[in-house]
């Protein structure tokens, strides 16, 4: 079975020898993709042997992870893995990701990273957005992944940032896709050198489009809707209460009044939402 390799890059040429070195031990060809990168990460990658894909100007990680996809499409191998430039990953873990690939166990495997030692905004962050996922796994900001044919030929990337794991773990549950799970090691001291901040803003993001933007009716019209009913409940209990008290209840109108308002905006909206969903995809 074919193997290909895909390293996005960008100013890595510190480290990015040692990782394409350890990957040619495992797979047939060695593709990075330099994300206009200012230094020696090209020649560095042509000179071991690998082929580069190169973007002219930065498109950031997501832009990157797409030039992947596009790279596998075009050459058809059975399997694609990706690990980071950075040296975060070792490479020599790559027969461990691409096994349940290789065994038609999965269409795609995730390297898990155990998370004991890792910073704790970063732990944080990492087990906020595995859980927003819904894909069932440990780790969904891993980066070191192996991907099927199916996997890789079955849905194309929008997002140009960090968030394009999350969006590739949602469309592939969408699309019932298999997804396995892999213990690997991480040197987090290696690990993204985009300011946390930055990085946190650009994932806050892709959770918004994934989850509001993908999905109004579940997750903007039904709260609406639930908010409506309330209001009408809110409604009949101050009627009542004034038909047997002969008092208006400020704190029952109140509710009336916020909660039917709240509801039929976010009805309204969700509404909005999805169409322009169906309409533009």
């Amino acid at each position: 079975m074919r193997v290909i390799a895909c390293i996005p890059s960008c100013n890595e040429e510190k480290n990015i020898a040692k990782v394409i070195v350890h990957a040619l031990k495992y797979v047939d060809q060695v593709f990075v993709i330099d994300d206009g990168s200012l230094n020696s990460t090209a020649l560095i990658s042509e000179k071991l042997g690998a082929k580069v894909f190169r973007h002219d100007q930065q498109r950031g990680y997501g832009g990157a992870i797409k030039s992947c996809f596009q790279i596998a499409r075009m050459l058809d191998p059975d399997v694609m893995v990706i690990i980071d430039a950075d040296g975060q990953h070792n490479a020599d873990e790559i027969p461990n990701v691409i096994s349940p690939v290789l065994s038609y166990k999965a269409d795609i495997s995730v390297g898990v990273r155990d998370l004991k030692d890792a910073p704790g905004y970063r732990k944080t962050g990492i087990n906020v957005i595995t859980k927003i996922s819904g894909a069932g796994i440990s780790d969904a900001q891993s980066g070191f992944r192996a991907y099927s044919r199916k996997a890789f030929s079955s849905f194309s990337l929008q997002d140009e940032n960090w968030g394009v794991s999350l969006e590739i773990l949602k469309k592939a549950i969408e699309l019932g896709l298999k997804i396995a799970e892999v213990p690997i090691t991480c040197r987090y001291e290696k690990s993204s050198r985009t300011h946390p901040i930055k990085q946190g803003m650009a994932l806050v993001e892709s959770v918004f489009y994934q989850t509001i933007i993908r999905r109004p009716l579940a997750y903007v019209l039904t709260p609406g809707l639930a908010f409506v009913v309330v209001g009408l409940i809110a409604f009949i209990e101050l009627v009542s209460l004034y038909v047997s008290l002969h008092q208006f209840i400020i704190s029952w109108g109140i509710l009336f009044v916020s909660s039917t308002i709240i509801g039929l905006l976010l009805c309204f909206l969700g509404i909005i939402l999805y169409t322009i969903r169906k309409r533009f995809g």
